[in-house]
């Protein structure tokens, strides 16, 4: 498995990718991106923000994530909890790998890249939201040292559930 910065020509695997795992949501009854986000133009944002990631295995994409080290909005204001530093933190957002592609480890090397990349450049959380109807996600953040930290609001999307693990 390989991560590496998306580029222009990667953005419409990523597209497919993100979609397939909106249907997928879709079949599980999971109310997590299925209102058009993340769009065309959400994935273009992340690459000129240099925030785009590819996941591949054997030379194919088979993942897509945005990884950020700035202050997010969504996440200024955290009900019923508390995050547990108010330092610098990096964000994943928007991790999808192909539903034929699970259960391999890649979402999990994904959050362990983060936390590196996070470490490198001085932060000192990682911070991650979810659907509280997304099972997967909360037991692979449970599992990779995240803290359940409250809820946030996202947009038009609702609350997520909010989780950080310090570096």
């Amino acid at each position: 498995m390989i991560i590496r910065p998306c580029t222009a020509a990667d953005i419409p695997l990523a597209l497919d990718i993100i979609q397939q795992v909106q249907a997928e949501f879709c079949r599980k009854g999971i109310n997590q991106w299925q209102d058009g986000y993340p769009a065309l133009s959400d994935l273009e944002k992340d690459l000129s923000r240099g925030y785009a990631y590819i996941i591949e295995q054997e030379q194919q994409p088979v993942g897509y994530f945005a990884l950020c080290f700035c202050d997010d909005p969504f996440y200024s204001s955290i009900y019923d909890g508390a995050w547990l530093c108010a330092g610098p933190y990096g964000v994943v957002h928007r991790l999808a790998v192909l539903p034929s592609m699970r259960r391999k480890g890649l979402a999990q090397a994904v959050l362990e890249y983060s936390v590196q990349e996070a470490r490198k450049q001085g932060m000192q959380s990682l911070r991650v939201d979810t659907h509280e109807q997304n099972t997967p996600t909360l037991n692979l953040l449970n599992k990779n040292g995240f803290t359940p930290c409250g809820t946030i609001f996202v947009r038009k999307h609702g609350k997520r559930a909010a989780f950080e693990r310090l570096i």
